[in-house]
């Protein structure tokens, strides 16, 4: 039997091949966007498990947990030196304590390790070793669901919250976070953000500015063109490549004599 179009005409060789392709493209497409989704409910399902909803209110106030607070900064100084205490019980206390901490103290561990006391560093060293995990994922989540939930204002979150997420996936995981949600009202945040020390941060805020004034942010970029860091200066490369081919389909070509 000959297949035939809509119209009872026979389909040729071109005919069907197009119509092969059309469907190969669709299911891919079909899969993709599944695959999407799937990853989403993953995102949510993490957050939930942790006790946060995934949504705007839930994931700001999570996020805040991250941002400098002196009574959060002396709690921890105050567990961390319980790991020294002379009694085990206290020791022991304080560690389960740190661990369980929603926001992993890891910049305060990391530098615990280097105490003059023995117990301070071998204690510290073994939390974060094996403790933060679980926060580590629930970061990634709440910022994987702000990029795909299109969740406005919560930048200086972000930025915060990036410090506690795997170094392989902190890159991306706080670029595609900060460029969905950044606001007007951040462009100077984000200016301050491109002379942070941590490499990770002025590329993540390069791209978000870049996002915020439409591809406008050529001087910013330019200045991380001379970064000491090649991810940096790779970055305002392309960005400044993306912008100006966007700049040139943009050009009018108006004929000769007019």
């Amino acid at each position: 039997m000959k297949a035939t179009d809509a119209k009872g005409r026979a389909a040729g060789p071109l005919r069907l091949g197009c119509v092969l392709a059309l469907v190969v493209v669709c299911g891919a497409r079909g899969a993709t966007l599944g695959e999407q989704d799937t990853q989403r409910d993953a995102n949510a399902k993490v957050l939930i498990a942790a006790g946060i909803k995934p949504d705007a209110e839930a994931i700001g106030a999570y996020l805040k947990r991250f941002l400098p607070d002196a009574a959060h900064a002396k709690r921890v100084a105050e567990l961390i030196e319980d790991l020294g205490a002379e009694q085990f019980q206290v020791r022991q206390k304080a560690a389960k304590a740190l661990a369980a901490l929603p926001a992993f103290p890891r910049e305060a561990l990391e530098k615990a390790t280097r105490s003059d006391d023995l117990e301070v560093r071998v204690r510290a060293q073994r939390l974060l070793e094996s403790g933060g995990t679980e926060s580590k994922r629930t970061v990634v989540a709440a910022l994987a669901v702000i990029a795909s939930r299109q969740i406005k204002g919560l930048a200086a979150g972000v930025i915060a919250a990036g410090a506690h997420c795997p170094e392989s996936e902190r890159p991306r995981a706080v670029r595609e976070a900060l460029v969905t949600t950044v606001t007007p009202a951040d462009a100077a945040m984000l200016r301050r953000v491109l002379r942070s020390e941590a490499a990770w941060q002025r590329a993540a805020a390069g791209a978000a500015l870049d996002h915020l004034l439409a591809g406008k942010a050529d001087k910013d970029l330019t200045a991380l063109l001379e970064d000491v860091d090649d991810r940096v200066r790779l970055t305002a490369a392309r960005l400044q490549t993306e912008g100006n081919v966007l700049e040139f389909r943009n050009i009018q070509i108006r004929p000769l004599g007019r």
